[in-house]
């Protein structure tokens, strides 16, 4: 029984040493917080007069998660310059975003997906968790089971986790005197073909455009709580960089 011990004891210390090296080797790399974020289409609204530089600002989060960047990005834009109004009416621009989606990325899925499809489209859910169950062991066996906590640890502490918070934006320019836009009836024909045909037109007050905004945070072992500040703040800048 000694001897067991004495060779789990010594399985171990190998087994930490190694990792502590491995970890040393690996971590390195991602040990520095790196955010990134990117855009379905760019948005492109040219330069007004200073009179014209008002903005209405309202953002919705039907995430899971409790965001509150409001009050943020309006700072962000009074810095830039921009007078924020109560009323859309007094406003020259308009800026409506919906944060879909914050979670953790699985592995094998690419972060920037949802791009591809753009505004509007579906989003899909996170990583899903797993559980751990346990049960009387001999010595023998609890030392294995030890050795391979250990190294569980080691992978876990290597391991380059990301998260990612996705947000569809519509950003409108006011039209004055208003804009003469179609009016389009689509029809579904064979199957999932489809013709669209004009059937008036109406003047709008307002130019849309919309776009996805992705951020992504990534670092070895990050938890949600360090990543939602810099998640937020990809955000706050892809928007009132549009103005």
């Amino acid at each position: 029984m000694r001897n067991k011990i004495q060779i789990i004891f010594l399985a171990l210390t190998t087994m930490f040493i190694t990792s502590c090296a491995t970890l040393d080797n690996t971590i390195g790399g991602k040990s520095k917080l790196s955010v990134d974020t990117k855009m379905s289409n760019t948005i492109f609204l040219d330069p007004v007069a200073e009179e014209k530089r008002t903005v209405y600002v309202h953002i919705r989060n039907t995430s899971s998660k409790r965001l509150n960047i409001d009050e943020d990005i309006k700072s962000a834009l009074r810095g830039k310059g921009y007078r924020v109004m109560a009323n859309p009416d007094k406003a020259h621009y308009m800026i409506q975003a919906n944060i879909l989606h914050v979670s953790q990325v699985a592995e094998d899925k690419d972060p920037f997906g949802a791009l591809a499809k753009g505004y509007g489209s579906a989003v899909l859910g996170g990583v899903a968790g797993h559980a751990i169950t346990g049960g009387h062991r001999d010595g023998a066996t609890g030392g294995a089971l030890l050795i391979a906590g250990a190294d569980y640890i080691v992978s876990r502490l290597n391991k380059v986790v990301k998260y990612s918070m996705i947000t569809d934006l519509q950003v409108s320019e006011r039209v004055y005197g208003g804009e003469l836009t179609r009016i389009e009836n689509n029809a579904t024909v064979s199957g999932n073909s489809s013709v669209s045909a004009t059937i008036g037109a109406t003047k709008a007050k307002w130019r849309k455009y919309q776009t996805r905004i992705i951020s992504v945070a990534e670092k070895s072992a990050l938890k949600f709580e360090e990543a939602t500040p810099h998640l937020e703040e990809g955000l706050i800048m892809a928007i009132s960089g549009l103005l």
